[in-house]
């Protein structure tokens, strides 16, 4: 038995009872003892040895912990740059080799085994390995190996991808040019160049049929393209009765990250736009000119006559069709779309009484009366990140800013210039804080680096976010968190 012992000048070191005898001579200034390891301490760095004393690591690591999957302990040595682990296992698993990450995965083999992924190397040489602790590595080597469900792996070497099921033990399945996977569903859409096809969490095909395209798993639901043919398919790859008809529509998979939110998808008939929940068996038939998906439970729709309402989840109008026009703040929809919405940026609304503009939030309600001439949206593509809380308008003869709020920042007789490729303001995204209330949000604005360039009396001149004049340029200052 293997025992803590003090010396008298307290000390620490381990001793074997059965023996007599010191099993270290170190005087350590602490030992820590768990079930499986002794953790040993001297002069703030970290060794181990196992609980029979036979395997020992040297006190050379600044930090240690524990797994909280197999009770191995971790130790760990920080680099400039990098992490180094050493892993002693109650599985078996000793290795001195540098580890950049390492994690067991959920699911223990029939024979009482554990199986890990370790990623060994460094820098851009990193590789990943399927260990076993009672068999050793694994046959194949890869770049990057993914957990997708109990005992079923993807694996990527360079830019393909296969299939491996280590439980089942059978071969590996592909290559394919991207695989994806859907825990609900028990399904994975597997991708080579043009053919689409579905697989179930055993590798196994659930349908023959070569799709030229398939997105995500919803709801039980995808859209599929076969051919000339366009609808929505269930999880086994065949037709949904009803919407099997469908007009191919490439803004369903290129701007958007999916055309499933909130339970429904978008779907286009006869150069219309409507919606449908399969497992609601709710239905918004195909009226629109156009149609955002939702966000925050709420939808805006353009019928055909081109004015604007709103529906909610429930596929009731909670603002009638009436709006004259109604536009995201951005000009140009693409992936920061979803982003954006998601923290509840109003509309640039149209009213019909006024015709005069105002922003509106998801459910409905005006954030500032419509009562300007215009609201610009901002073009994304030329200015990312930098028109996200602001928006410029025209009123009469006067031009100025508001924030998202509603609020105004100023209102003047001015013109809009631009200072070299420094917009009109900079600010950094990492400093916001977004709280969604109920269906708005509460929003801390940002105040720092935010220019509003003019031309003002005939002088060059600038706003700050606070609304305050400046005559001349801003100072510019070189941050590399600027936008």
């Amino acid at each position: 038995m293997i025992t803590i012992i003090q010396n008298e000048d307290k000390s620490f070191d381990l001793f074997d009872s059965k023996k007599q005898e010191n099993i270290t001579n170190e005087s350590f200034d602490e030992i820590i003892g768990t079930r499986n390891f002794f953790v040993v301490n001297k002069s703030q760095k970290f060794g181990a040895y196992c609980i029979n004393g036979t395997c020992k690591v040297k006190c050379k690591f600044d930090n240690f912990e524990y797994s909280p999957f197999s009770k191995s302990l971790i130790l760990i040595s920080k680099t400039d740059i990098c992490f180094n682990y050493v892993i002693l296992s109650k599985f078996g698993i000793y290795s001195k080799t540098r580890i950049n990450f390492w994690n067991e995965l959920s699911t223990e083999l029939q024979d009482g085994s554990h199986v890990f992924i370790l990623k060994i190397g460094e820098y851009d040489k990193e590789y990943s390995y399927l260990w076993n602790n009672k068999k050793g590595l694994y046959k194949f080597i890869a770049d990057e190996i993914i957990e997708i469900a109990p005992g079923l792996l993807k694996v990527r070497n360079k830019i393909e991808f296969k299939l491996f099921n280590f439980l089942e033990n059978t071969p590996m399945v592909g290559p394919y040019k991207k695989i994806t996977s859907f825990e609900i569903e028990q399904r994975i859409i597997t991708k080579k160049e043009f053919s689409y096809q579905i697989r179930d969490f055993s590798s196994n095909l659930v349908s023959d049929i070569h799709f030229k395209y398939i997105a995500s798993f919803t709801n039980g639901a995808s859209i599929a393209e076969l051919k000339n043919q366009t609808g929505l398919i269930d999880i086994n790859g065949k037709w949904i009765s009803g919407y099997d008809d469908l007009d191919s529509d490439d803004r369903w998979w290129q701007y958007y990250d999916s055309p499933f939110k909130e339970g429904f998808v978008l779907i286009k008939k006869d150069n219309l736009y409507g919606l449908v929940n399969i497992n609601e068996k709710l239905h918004f038939q195909p009226i629109a000119q156009n149609l955002i998906i939702f966000h925050l439970g709420y939808a805006p729709v353009q019928i055909e006559n081109g004015n604007w309402g709103i529906i909610d989840t429930n596929l009731n109008w909670v603002v009638e069709p009436t709006l004259l026009e109604m536009k995201f703040c951005f000009e140009s929809y693409n992936d920061v779309e979803d982003y954006i919405t998601s923290i509840g940026l109003p509309f640039i609304a149209q009213s019909p009484k006024t015709k005069k503009y105002g922003l509106i939030t998801y459910d409905g309600n005006w954030v500032c009366e419509p009562k300007y001439d215009k609201i610009n949206a901002n073009d994304f593509y030329y200015l990312p990140h930098k028109y996200l809380f602001y928006l410029k308008f025209e009123l009469d003869e006067y031009k100025g800013v508001i924030n998202i709020h509603g609020k105004e920042i100023f209102k003047e007789k001015i013109e809009w210039r631009k200072f070299d490729d420094f917009d009109e303001f900079e600010f950094n995204l990492e400093e916001f804080r977004f709280d969604l209330d109920s269906n708005y949000m509460k929003l801390q604005l940002p105040k720092n680096y935010i220019y509003f360039l003019v031309k003002k009396d005939n002088q060059d001149g600038y706003y700050d976010a606070n609304g305050n004049y400046f005559i001349g340029n801003p100072k510019i200052i070189n941050d590399q968190n600027f936008f």
